[in-house]
């Protein structure tokens, strides 16, 4: 069997000073999930034992939302102010990139980080689950090297045209983070500090101080300045156990 590969992640609370760990379970894998309410049909017929469902489903996390959260818009597209505080924050902070379809930026930010040369991860929406929330929004997708970049990635809705009320229950599967490798992955948990938010800060904004280049540049910058040994030497003495 090939060495499993060391994914470390953790919550982002940005700038933010309030610790919201207890808003973070621990995700599990959509196979794993899934697998618990499988059918005893052949295993030609189930998908469960074909190669490329298999691969994609064990390296592929889900995440659920901790709170119902409801969000309401005006006819400008500008949020109105709640009248609960029940919820995870959002905020809009992007103009509409398609017609009438505002974007939602929510309060959950995730880091992932791995000691390998190169492994993609891909945010997307939950694509095995049908979740209530994807009849009014979609999600924004992305893919970045997580062995060669270092930052947080936000959860951002971009709701149906016309939709201006918007709710995401509780423990809803809310989105998957997938990683592109047919080895084994284990995940390591750890915790964000004041050295490792700054680094994450530089990456994410990198956009403001060299603009309009490819990421394959910026993993370049990133290598050569030995940021890789900054960040693993900063988590492994976070690393939370179990």
């Amino acid at each position: 069997m090939a060495k499993a590969l060391k994914v470390y992640w953790a919550p982002d609370y940005g700038v933010d000073r309030i610790d919201w760990n207890m808003l973070y379970a621990d995700p599990i894998s959509v196979f794993d999930k899934s697998y618990k309410q499988k059918t005893n049909v052949d295993k030609y017929d189930s998908v469960f034992y074909c190669p490329a469902f298999k691969h994609l489903a064990k390296n592929t996390l889900e995440f659920n939302n901790p709170l119902t959260s409801t969000f309401e818009f005006d006819n400008n597209g500008q949020m109105i102010p709640p009248t609960t505080r029940q919820g995870v924050f959002a905020n809009v902070v992007r103009q509409p990139n398609l017609h009438d379809q505002i974007l939602l930026e929510y309060g959950l930010r995730f880091v992932f980080f791995t000691d390998d040369d190169s492994l993609d991860c891909t945010l997307t929406a939950p694509w095995f689950n049908n979740s209530p929330w994807q009849k009014t929004a979609t999600m924004i997708p992305g893919r970045y090297d997580i062995g060669k970049w270092f930052r947080a990635v936000n959860v951002e809705f971009m709701l149906d045209p016309g939709v201006k009320k918007f709710t995401i229950k509780e423990d809803e599967p809310l989105c998957y983070f997938s990683f592109g490798t047919d080895r084994p992955i284990e995940f390591i948990r750890f915790k964000m500090n004041d050295a490792l938010k700054s680094y994450s800060i530089a990456c994410s904004s990198s956009t403001t101080w060299n603009s309009w280049i490819p990421l394959a540049d910026r993993y370049k910058k990133f290598k050569n300045s030995r940021m890789k040994s900054l960040i693993l030497k900063e988590i492994k003495r976070g690393i939370i156990d179990g």
